[in-house]
């Protein structure tokens, strides 16, 4: 266009920054905007809009709360687009008062909010675990005369989750069908987070099912919640099924459903299947992290596998992830449980101060049940003492 002596124009702008807003390429949109400003190019509330949506769909509300002044101070007057992208980008950002205070210069400009509108401020209360501010704006929208959509729904389902309410999640759940809207995998995601939270097991279950059976494909999120609410409830087949049956449907687990499944491998006494897990996790290509270490050598620990437990602390040891307090606790109790020597418990415990960690009262009740086993008087009082301390 400029090699035939054309100049862009505000049009022109205003469809290039479109395209980098929809492509989340917020810094082509800033300089393509800065080049504006020294073209002299007017600017418009379409322009400003496309650049705040840019900044929500990139999780910048810093930068859309400045475009949103500069807007301001330049008399370019805001519309409803406006108000809903600085909301959206308030929400998704984690800045649930900047959100709400975006609203009320909303009101105060005598516009009036719509379903968009709502929907990222009952969003912005789920990340802000503000349930019952959540339900009231579902109820004023409601009461304005405004259907609720898909996305209404899905907040406010996810603040119920975020505010440990599954049955009243399950009870706004309900309520979609006769509003005439259909799930999506999110709203399922978010419904089975909620009974995996609430300890309802067989209702995650049975909702994976349902989902299935209604054409919703479930993902990774929903699958290793079902997994997480099958490990809480100590349903270790339940849990193999679910997990079997995602790789079947070519949904790969990601590190939360590996560690989901050692948890419930452990809550089941059954080490080498952990062990297993472990491996598997290893060779698709995932780095196991804290979490997935500590319930593996906890798993060993009540498996009565102390030497896999040791081995896995030393993999950590070497090429980690760093372990913990409760890495140790876990490892020095799996020696004393299973039969290892105590003075294998006393080397897993200069390993810890040597990193610096201070014992607990797990740590020297393990250690001082070790010692006491081994004949070890002096070194088991002693621990019984440090216990006692650390009460």
């Amino acid at each position: 266009m400029e090699a035939q002596g054309l100049k862009p124009d505000v049009i022109t702008y205003s469809a290039l920054i479109s395209a980098c807003a929809k492509g989340k390429q917020l810094d082509k949109a800033m300089e393509l905007f800065q080049r504006m400003q020294r073209e002299e190019v007017p600017l418009s509330t379409v322009i400003y809009n496309a650049l705040i949506s840019a900044c929500a769909a990139c999780r910048k509300p810093e930068t859309a709360q400045q475009l949103f002044r500069s807007m301001r101070d330049k008399g370019v007057v805001p519309d409803n687009i406006t108000y809903n992208s600085l909301i959206s980008a308030c929400e998704k950002g984690g800045q649930p008062e900047r959100a709400f205070q975006a609203f009320g210069f909303m009101q105060a400009q005598g516009l009036s909010p719509d379903v968009v509108t709502y929907s990222a401020l009952i969003s912005a209360c789920a990340k802000g675990k503000q349930l019952d501010k959540a339900l009231q704006l579902f109820n004023k929208m409601q009461m304005e005369k405004l259907s609720p959509n898909v996305i209404t729904f899905n907040a406010v389902i996810s603040a119920c989750e975020k505010g440990g309410q599954p049955e009243m999640a399950l009870e706004i759940f309900a309520s979609m069908a006769s509003a005439g809207v259909s799930p999506t995998v999110i709203t399922y995601s978010a419904l089975i987070s909620a009974c995996e939270k609430g300890r309802m097991a067989d209702k995650a279950v049975s909702l994976f099912h349902d989902m299935q059976e209604r054409g919703v494909q479930p993902d990774v999120i929903t699958c290793s919640a079902v997994i997480s609410a099958c490990e809480k409830a100590g349903d270790l087949k339940q849990a193999l099924e679910t997990f079997e049956g995602m790789k079947a449907l070519g949904i790969a687990p990601d590190v939360i459903t590996y560690n989901a499944m050692i948890s419930a491998c452990e809550k089941a006494a059954q080490p080498q299947r952990a062990l297993r897990l472990l491996e598997d996790m290893k060779r698709s290509g995932l780095r196991p992290d804290v979490i997935t270490c500590n319930a593996t050598i906890s798993a060993c620990e009540k498996g009565r596998e102390p030497l896999e437990a040791l081995k896995v602390l030393e993999t950590m040891r070497a090429r980690g992830p760093r372990p913990n307090l409760i890495t140790y606790n876990a490892c020095i109790s799996a020696c004393e449980k299973g039969g290892e020597p105590a003075e294998r418990a006393l080397e897993v415990f200069a390993w810890l101060k040597e990193q610096g960690l201070v014992p607990d009262v797990i740590t020297c009740t393990a250690l001082a049940a070790a010692c006491e086993r081994d004949g070890l008087a002096a070194r088991a009082e002693h621990f019984r003492a440090l216990s006692r301390k650390c009460r």
